[in-house]
């Protein structure tokens, strides 16, 4: 009983004894074979190394006006970059020091959150593919794949711990969350680093070399950015470059483009992209098994873009903006110092803008109305932001003996700077809400009825088909009834009750006979004679052969003008009237005699009026609007001139065109001529016409200029216009002049054209 007692806990103790020293047994033989028999192989597995491709983004290719100015350019700049490879402790600590520094110093952070930047929070995809593919990529579960922004928000906050820290303003947070998951993007390819600000000061970078411990992993390297160095003038003939999305990257697949790239998103970026476009380098580095970057192993350099070269003279264009402007700005000062524009409108208008802010409003509301003209005139209160019609305009200056614009110019208009690089959102939005669409481009986009800037084709017709010559008289009435009710009325007669008498064609130019045309249009066609229809369709006979049928062919994007004829009227009808009766939809002669006076259905973009005008003053020769003056692959190698393409020579008599050209030349020099008070005694002689087209009754007309100069060796065609400018300070027909004169005394400025000549042959 007693050895029993005391044997078996022994017996156990041995057994688990000898367990023991077998597993240590184990162990030790285990330890050996790893660390001595098969160490250096372990070791080596340790140092493993494998091989990947960094690409090394080119430089886009610089676009310069047609005397080589630049203006989309590279400008070399600072990055503050983060090495991703190394292992850290307080990284929201470092970052944040950063950021402070950074906001301090006024230098921007780059913010790739997809989610906008002030409350209420919303998602900044575009597209629901761009979406998913992010919050996959994020790491995001499958059942948190439909959270709101705001939702994502605060998930983004505690997966980064960033809920603990605090003393944080809502800025650094938005800051420190973006930053973190660009990070978080790289988990498994640390040895691509990431940018946190471009275009940075050497003061800040000064700052961040001498206390080098408290931004631990953060180093500076030289990048690019790209810069419009002209900003609102040339907006939207430049436009601007942005990330690619899933329809470009589906567009562009077969030349190579990725997810990462950047790409023409409007205006020239876009149309030459593939020629502006770089070839990019790459960097093969060596990375360790946790993907940190062990060495570099070789580079291949990359490649700049193409250059291209416009028609545009950038100081033409400068100027342009500038003459409109400032003819708008004078209407609305006017208004003001007249009485008839009260501050009280002033201050209610930019409370209704949307693009106007609290505080702004609340300065503008202590000032006096001469403070308020004073800041007006200094461009710190902007038309569109007050947004008293007329507040907007175009223009088109044409070469004559191209057809190539040499300027382009929409008002208002916004600066691309901020739409490059980093795309500012909210400045975006703000574009968005502006009721007066500075993102149009109207000389291509905006269409209006050309009003009696159409009466020189109509000329052309009546004379071309031969029911008038040079020496008809037809005599005003007033009232125009052989088209039947509504009957047609000239101008003069609706608002004096008077007539122009006798007229022949260069007199109803001069004059801006409408009676004189609505016969010409009876006379092609009536109801009458059976043959309504005849005269439209001679009408439009004569619009395609001056190209307003069509595009103008200019390579960034344009409306397609529209055309007075049956089949618009019976289209037009049936989206207006709900069960339009076939009467209603049918041409009639009415409609015929509206369309010779350039109202009707006509609808035309300034730059379709240049089209038609250039090809009046250069004799019948109609060119295909280009606004690329060449290109070329590499720097310093020759240039590819675009040379003008003809699309026709219309076949119009040569006494016709004298006969249309000589009645725009008594518009502005004739005793009865709208226009001689401007032009009369003018530094240079100018052929024109102006037009007016009613859109709502309780506004002024719309206002258009069309002209070319010299007379007798025409150079430069110049259309304006400018909607509701129809008044007593003819905005349209004063910012025509005021190119005119810049134009021809920049090229009597030789050392001007000497200095942009020497430009181009370097």
């Amino acid at each position: 009983m007693t050895n029993e007692k005391y044997n078996k806990p022994t017996y156990r103790i041995i057994v688990v004894m000898a367990v023991v020293v077998f597993m240590f047994i184990v162990l030790t033989i285990r330890l050996y074979i790893l660390q001595i028999k098969n160490g250096e192989e372990h070791l080596n597995e340790a140092k493993a190394t494998s091989l990947r491709t960094i690409p090394i983004e080119s430089q886009r290719g610089t676009i310069y006006d047609k005397w080589g100015v630049p203006l989309a350019e590279n400008k070399v700049v600072y990055e503050i970059k983060m090495d991703l490879s190394m292992e850290y402790d307080n990284v929201n600590d470092i970052i944040i020091n950063l950021i402070r520094l950074l906001n301090s110093k006024g230098e921007n952070i780059k913010y790739n959150l997809p989610i906008t930047e002030t409350e209420p929070f919303q998602y900044t995809f575009t597209s629901e593919n761009a979406e998913k593919r992010w919050k996959t990529d994020m790491g995001i579960e499958s059942e948190n794949m439909n959270m709101i922004a705001s939702e994502l928000y605060d998930y983004l906050k505690n997966k980064f711990d960033i809920t603990k820290i605090e003393g944080l303003s809502k800025e650094e947070e938005r800051q420190l969350i973006s930053l973190r998951s660009e990070m978080y993007m790289q988990r498994y390819k640390k040895y691509n680093d990431i940018t946190i600000s471009e275009d940075v000061s050497y003061e800040t970078i000064s700052e961040i070399e001498e206390d080098s411990d408290k931004y631990r992993g953060i180093y500076i390297e030289t990048g690019s950015k790209r810069v419009y160095n002209f900003g609102e003038a040339f907006s939207h003939i430049l436009g601007y470059t942005g990330s690619i999305n899933d329809t470009e990257l589906e567009d562009y697949k077969d030349y190579g483009y990725s997810m990462n790239d950047k790409i023409g998103k409007i205006g020239i970026e876009k149309y030459c992209e593939l020629t502006l476009r770089g070839d990019d380098g790459q960097k093969l580095i060596e990375v360790d098994s946790l993907g940190r970057r062990v060495t570099e192993r070789e580079i291949t350099p990359p490649q700049k873009g193409g250059d291209v070269f416009l028609s545009i003279d950038s100081r033409l264009q400068q100027k342009t903006f500038e003459i409109l402007e400032n003819n708008l700005k004078a209407v609305l000062i006017q208004s003001i110092n007249s009485g008839s524009t009260t501050k009280s409108e002033i201050i209610e208008n930019m409370r209704n803008s949307q693009i106007v802010s609290d505080e702004k409003i609340k300065e503008i509301e202590s000032l006096s109305l001469n403070e308020i003209v004073d800041k007006i005139n200094k461009n710190e209160i902007r038309l569109n932001e007050i947004n008293i019609e007329p507040c907007t305009g175009s223009v088109a200056v044409i070469d004559i003996n191209t057809g190539k614009p040499l300027s382009l110019v929409t008002y208002p208009s916004y600066d691309n700077n901020r739409l490059v690089n980093d795309f500012d959102s909210d400045y975006y939005n703000m574009l968005l809400n502006d009721k007066t669409t500075p993102l149009i481009n109207r000389p291509l986009m905006e269409r209006k009825a050309p009003g009696s800037v159409f009466k020189m084709l109509s000329s052309v017709v009546g004379l071309e088909e031969g029911v008038i010559s040079e020496n008809t008289i037809i005599y005003d009435k007033g009232e125009y009834k052989e088209a039947g009710k509504p009957y047609a009325k000239c101008l003069v007669y609706s608002r004096y009750g008077i007539t122009h008498g006798a007229t022949d064609v260069k007199k109803a130019l001069e004059v801006s006979c409408n009676y004189f045309f609505y016969e010409v249009a009876y006379r092609l066609g009536n109801a009458k004679e059976g043959n309504t229809l005849n005269s439209i369709e001679t009408f439009n006979k004569y619009m395609k052969m001056f190209g307003l049928d069509d595009y103008t062919g200019i390579e960034i994007e344009e409306s397609k003008p529209v055309i007075a004829s049956p089949e618009v009227k019976r289209k037009s009808i049936e989206n207006y009237y709900e069960n339009p009766t076939e009467s209603q939809k049918k041409w009639m002669d009415g409609d015929s005699i509206r369309c010779a006076i350039g109202q009707s259905y006509n609808s035309y973009s300034v730059m379709n009026i240049a089209k038609y005008i250039t090809t009046i003053a250069n004799g019948g020769t109609r060119y295909k609007t280009s606004i690329i003056e060449g290109t070329r692959e590499k720097e310093f190698e020759s240039i590819n001139y675009n040379l003008p393409e003809v699309e026709e020579v219309l076949n119009i008599s040569s006494d016709t065109i004298r006969i249309v050209k000589e009645g725009m030349y008594s518009v502005t020099h004739g005793s009865q001529g709208s226009l001689r008070n401007y032009f009369r005694d003018f530094s240079v002689e100018v052929a024109a016409k102006t037009g007016t087209a009613e859109e709502a009754k309780d506004k002024p007309s719309h206002s258009w200029f069309a002209g070319f100069a010299p007379y007798d060796n025409p150079q430069i065609a110049v259309v304006v216009m400018v909607p509701y400018g129809e008044l007593p300070q003819s905005p349209a027909v004063k910012t025509a002049q005021d190119i005119f004169e810049f134009y021809f005394s920049l090229n009597e400025n030789k050392e001007y054209t000497d200095y942009y000549r020497n430009i181009l042959a370097e």
